[in-house]
């Protein structure tokens, strides 16, 4: 009996490692492409995502995709190294080869799919998921290509976004939210490239503005960008309130009040209290006016109808236009607000 035993709990000792070792396998992704196409209207953009995945060590039976933000799966393609082409699955919860499921939630949608067999180490599969997301912020593509949420690196990712005629921005717009990138643009099709390993636990995200008069897009409809490149590095949101002209009064600066402060003293002393009370009269209430305002020759300072800040002056009778004007040629256009960069945009995982 006791020998019994002592060959169970050998037998049990030895099986665990290889146990835990089949419950935890270790991929690497030889590439996570997207290709997404940006609507000519409404907010649903299309997204065709590809992972080609390595196992380098243990079994892998089923693969996990998660997002962040609510999506639509369409349809999700398998092949593994002894198809012959892509096999489409089936949706289903009966978690068999071959099939897939999806859940939704208003924080998000996972999808776990079962592969034809199971792949071992040193063998490889691709897994193309078709699908449809939310364009959150008008005219910008912000998404996460590569999810932070998982433990094995991704040593390449490429991804092609196709916009409308006459809507794709100039490179010099692209933004990386999260990792490196390149990119290029030939007529309507912007490619953005990964540089290097994107490492476990770090999301490749992109923000790429579109639209009629967004750089590149401001050219002709149908007109070639090729050879319009650049690279680019890590980048903050988009701040809504840089470079926005609002048409509003802009304050005087420090120095400027400074000086204010020194000419009154002035005036103050060598010419008494009614001479400033008249010249402040002026600057909140008047401009320049021989003919009924500001200085004249008949009398005192008087008060006019323009104000301190210039946007009317008066000089016999012509009228000069100061301060801001609106800007021309889409100058001002609002910068849209953008999500969270921090936000790992979803993960993956293996079992």
């Amino acid at each position: 009996m006791k020998t019994k035993l002592i060959a169970a709990l050998l037998l049990v000792f030895a099986l665990t490692p290889v146990m835990a070792f089949a419950q935890s396998p270790s991929v690497q992704w030889n590439r996570w492409d997207a290709k997404i196409n940006v609507p000519a209207s409404g907010d649903q953009m299309q997204i065709a995502e590809t992972q080609e995945v390595a196992i380098t060590s243990g079994i892998v039976s089923r693969g996990t995709r998660i997002w962040t933000s609510p999506v639509q799966i369409q349809n999700v393609y398998l092949l593994t190294d002894s198809d012959s082409a892509p096999q489409q699955l089936t949706e289903s919860t009966s978690k068999q080869p071959n099939t897939y499921t999806v859940s939704d939630t208003s924080s998000g949608t996972t999808l776990q799919y079962t592969l034809p067999t199971p792949q071992s180490s040193g063998s490889s599969y691709v897994v193309q998921i078709n699908y449809t997301a939310t364009i959150t912020t008008s005219g910008l593509v912000d998404w996460k290509v590569v999810p932070g949420d998982r433990a094995f690196p991704v040593l390449s990712s490429t991804t092609v976004i196709h916009f409308p005629n006459g809507q794709a921005p100039d490179t010099s717009l692209v933004q990386v939210s999260q990792g490196n990138g390149t990119a290029t643009i030939n007529g309507n099709d912007l490619t953005i490239k990964s540089q290097g390993t994107i490492p476990a636990n770090q999301a490749f995200g992109i923000q790429v503005p579109f639209g009629a008069g967004v750089g590149a897009a401001g050219q002709p409809s149908g007109s070639d960008n090729s050879g319009n490149s650049g690279n680019f590095s890590p980048a903050n949101p988009i701040n809504p309130n840089v470079g926005t002209d609002t048409g509003g009064i802009q304050l005087p600066g420090i120095g400027t009040i400074l000086l204010v402060i020194c000419v009154l003293g002035v005036l103050l002393l060598f010419g008494g209290g009614s001479l400033v009370r008249s010249l402040i009269g002026m600057f909140l209430g008047g401009g320049l006016n021989n003919s009924g305002g500001g200085f004249n020759n008949s009398g005192g300072p008087q008060v006019g109808s323009g104000n301190f800040f210039g946007d009317n002056q008066q000089n016999s009778g012509s009228e000069i236009q100061r301060g801001f004007r609106p800007s021309s040629g889409g100058q001002d256009r609002q910068l849209p607000h953008v999500g969270n960069d921090k936000d790992s945009g979803g993960g993956a995982s293996f079992s």
